[in-house]
């Protein structure tokens, strides 16, 4: 294992991830669908925020993303935009980075179910 985490980062096709709540509401396809193909910009505004802002509104951009996880079906969305808000505005740039590159790896699982019907 290589002692950057960047070195790591699987570039492979991801799989896709469906939302939960579809299979119990499909009358929300639409909103979901909408949320999936809108969060690589969320994803863009948490990295500027990131690089720009301060640590109130990178907490605040990481609450909405886990809230927004939750109420869509995608709790791994959720689990890792915790997991960057836990390890906290102490964190060296490039390991928000790699974090930021595994939530765009998430937002393009997200998306990739979004495209295509789940299995049964």
């Amino acid at each position: 294992m290589s002692q950057n985490p960047q070195d790591d980062f699987n570039t492979e096709q991801p799989d896709a991830i469906f939302s939960s709540i579809l299979a119990e509401c499909p009358e929300l396809w639409d909103v979901v669908e909408r949320f999936a193909r809108e969060l690589p910009s969320k994803i863009d505004e948490l990295e500027q925020t990131a690089r720009n802002g301060g640590a109130e509104a990178l907490h605040a951009h990481l609450t909405q993303l886990i809230e927004q996880g939750q109420k869509f079906g995608y709790p791994a969305l959720s689990h890792e935009a915790a997991r960057i808000e836990a390890a906290g505005a102490d964190q060296m740039l490039d390991d928000l980075e790699y974090k930021l590159r595994e939530m765009r790896l998430l937002a393009d699982q997200i998306r990739a179910g979004i495209t295509q019907e789940p299995a049964e």
